[in-house]
């Protein structure tokens, strides 16, 4: 009795530690538990998830991982409603069917087949038959993620080869037509779900792993890349120019090995077959030696030699005298042409190697340039995204980049709309709404009928616009116009205008001018900074010609449409004007064309701008049309004094009447090429 009772006593003890230790093992995983669920609630509140982060004290680039999250919330949540029966089947097939479907398209077939295996487990624990979960789940699941990624039709369609190809390994039939009558409507519904719920999920699930991956090839990790890369190219670049300068042979040592080579040739031709060989050149060595160097330097200096222009002996002795006269002129002519291309091809290894070390110098200046920072305004996209998505937009992605302030750019990617101008007709004025600030589409691709989805991007409303005019006319007698002008917008609000003058007339002039304009263009477009954008032009320049052959002038304004402040460079460029009312302000510059220098000045000025301002901008050709006959000064005021005593109807109107005020200047007729642009500031409408 009393052993009997012991052992119930022990028994109950152990009962009793076995229940202590599940209570502290509950303790433990029940906030485990609370965060992880809470984690999967946030993909439903994506606005709440940095809150979280902050929380967990986690970095952006260490986000909880929310498809994890989610994936063990919703299996944990179905294995609950195992004994749910509809009809008289389990309901849990369908919901577990469905989400595996739902993964194909999200994650592709590996999300697919972790979600099929976590089921086929989860079957073990709850009240599901393991067999038929673990061998339709799994060989379902696989087919359907490897059929196909992204396209909901191939999934459905692996998904069902899946469960007819599972019948050899179901043992009973009556379990087979339970999966067949259970998991077919799974694919129906899966089928009927839009394809932009998808979306939306995949968005929403974006701060998970796989955010982790964009993080390490985000636009910075990948202009660091690009940048260490570019500049072990111009280390390359300049290594291999100063290659060129090493092996490039000094001149003077040239000439020296000449004349010694001269002197040889000239002995062997004249002199060995000579009777009077050794009295010359061993009695009269030093002094016939000498009256050579001599002869074949006057023979280099005149460009040959007569017998009259032998020096003393030679002219006294010499027997052979015009034989000789005819052999040192004959390998001076030779000489000569020698001489000339090699140092031909020692200017081209300078210019080679002077190239090599401009390309380098640009490779090490754009690898500084991709330096530059790209904010990324992650709370802003999300909030834009869920507004999109309430509206029934149907946003695929949302990216914003730049300065809120000024300088902000939105991307959308959205469901095509059938070319109908959604972009511009409904969510150009709903941004405009949501972020309290007037927005404006920057570029859109709306496709027709066919195509998935549309693409746009929008930019902050500008306060003020830029209305410009031009008007050209080349050298008379000539086709062609050296002088390039253009006008355009930057992503961050200041309109360019650019005008560029090659020095000289003609086609030679017209091809400085624009590629000079071109490549200010495209880099200022492209966000590279505006004096390393003109270096560069100057660096291109100087590869392409001589600096003595041609060059160009770069008259430049950069206007800030939120400010009106305008910037106002040059190099080597005419006046331009300011014209306010009466007041007429001109701006000058000092400083040499582009093309000419290694390192270029640039003249900058930097001006606030009022709306009604009119801007002129002046090749040389309209200032030197005037000439004032006592002095031989050029009248640089005319044109200020025309401004500033007229009325202005518009900017063409204002450009003709320079123009034509120039080629009278001239006696009727355009002595240069004569350019004038003329711009205004404008209010922008709302």
């Amino acid at each position: 009795s009393s052993g009997g009772i012991g052992a119930g006593g022990s028994s109950g003890g152990e009962r009793t530690i076995l229940e202590l230790i599940m209570i502290g093992l509950g303790s433990i995983l029940l906030p485990c538990l609370a965060v992880i669920f809470a984690s999967a609630l946030q993909i439903f509140a994506p606005s709440m998830r940095l809150g979280l982060e902050n929380r967990l004290g986690q970095e952006r680039n260490e986000r909880p991982d929310y498809a994890g999250y989610a994936v063990f919330t919703a299996v944990m949540a179905l294995g609950g409603g195992s004994g749910i029966l509809i009809a008289g089947y389990p309901l849990i097939y369908l919901l577990v069917s469905f989400l595996i479907l739902t993964a194909t398209v999200i994650g592709g077939a590996g999300a697919a087949v972790a979600i099929a295996a976590v089921a086929a487990l989860m079957s073990h624990v709850g009240s599901w038959n393991p067999t038929l979960s673990a061998e339709i789940f799994v060989t379902a699941g696989l087919l359907a993620g490897v059929a196909g990624r992204k396209n909901k039709e191939w999934s459905a369609l692996g998904f069902c080869l899946g469960i007819i190809l599972s019948y050899p390994l179901i043992n009973e039939a009556a379990l087979w037509r339970v999966a067949l009558v259970v998991m077919l409507p799974a694919t129906v519904l899966f089928l009927l779900v839009p394809a932009q719920w998808f979306s939306y999920i995949r968005h929403l699930l974006s701060g998970s792993g796989r955010g982790n991956d964009r993080q390490e090839c985000s636009p910075g990790k990948i202009r660091d890349l690009a940048s260490d890369r570019l500049r072990e190219l111009a280390g390359i670049f300049e290594k291999l120019a100063h290659t060129f300068e090493e092996v490039s042979p000094a001149q003077d040592e040239n000439a020296g090995q000449d004349v010694y080579q001269w002197l040889e040739k000239a002995i062997a031709s004249c002199c060995a077959n000579c009777q009077s060989y050794k009295h010359c050149w061993t009695e009269l060595f030093y002094q016939t030696y000498r009256e050579f160097l001599d002869l074949i330097t006057l023979a280099e200096m005149k460009g040959g030699v007569t017998t009259a222009d032998l020096p003393g002996k030679l002219a006294q002795s010499c027997i052979q005298s015009y034989q000789l006269v005819t052999s040192i002129n004959y390998l001076s002519e030779v000489g000569q042409i020698d001489r000339y291309w090699r140092n031909r091809l020692n200017d081209s290894k300078e210019l080679v190697s002077y190239q090599l070390k401009g390309v380098s110098g640009i490779m090490a200046g754009l690898a500084g340039q991709l330096k530059v920072e790209v904010q990324n305004n992650e709370d802003l996209q999300l909030m834009i995204y869920e507004a999109l998505s309430r509206v029934k937009l149907h946003p695929v992605e949302v990216s914003v980049t730049g300065n809120p302030s000024r300088q902000m750019e939105i991307a959308i990617e959205k469901r095509g709309c059938g070319g109908y101008g959604e972009c511009q007709r409904v969510v150009a004025p709903f941004l405009a709404n949501l972020i309290g600030q007037g927005v404006s589409v920057w570029n859109r691709d709306c496709p027709p009928q066919g195509r998935l989805h549309c693409t746009s991007t929008y930019c902050l409303r500008r306060a003020y616009t830029v209305t410009w005019a031009a008007r050209q006319t080349p050298k008379e007698g000539s086709l062609f116009c050296g002088d390039t002008f253009r006008s355009f917008v930057l992503k961050d609000g200041r309109h360019i205008l650019l005008l560029s003058d090659g020095v000289g007339t003609g086609p030679r002039a017209a091809l400085e001018s624009q590629t000079t304009v071109s490549i200010l263009e495209q880099l200022l477009s492209s966000g590279i900074d505006r004096d390393f954008a003109l270096q560069m032009v100057n660096s291109v320049l100087l590869l392409r010609h001589p600096p003595e052959e041609t060059f160009s002038t770069v008259d430049m304004v950069a206007i800030d449409l939120f400010s009106c402040e305008a910037d106002f460079l040059k190099i080597g460029a005419a006046p331009s004007y300011i014209k306010r009312g009466r007041e007429v302000t001109a701006l000058r510059s000092n400083s040499l064309p582009a093309g000419i220098l290694e390192h270029i000045e640039i003249d900058a000025t930097t001006r606030a701008l009022q709306e009604g301002d009119l801007l002129v901008m002046i090749t040389d050709g309209i200032i030197d049309s005037l000439e004032l006959p006592d002095t031989g000064d050029h009248a640089f005021d005319w044109v200020a004094s025309i401004l500033a005593n007229m009325d202005v109807l518009g900017v063409q109107s204002l450009a003709d009447y320079l123009l034509e005020h120039a080629i009278q200047n001239a006696g009727g007729k355009s002595v240069d090429d004569l350019t004038v642009l003329v711009a205004q500031i404008v209010r922008a409408e709302d």
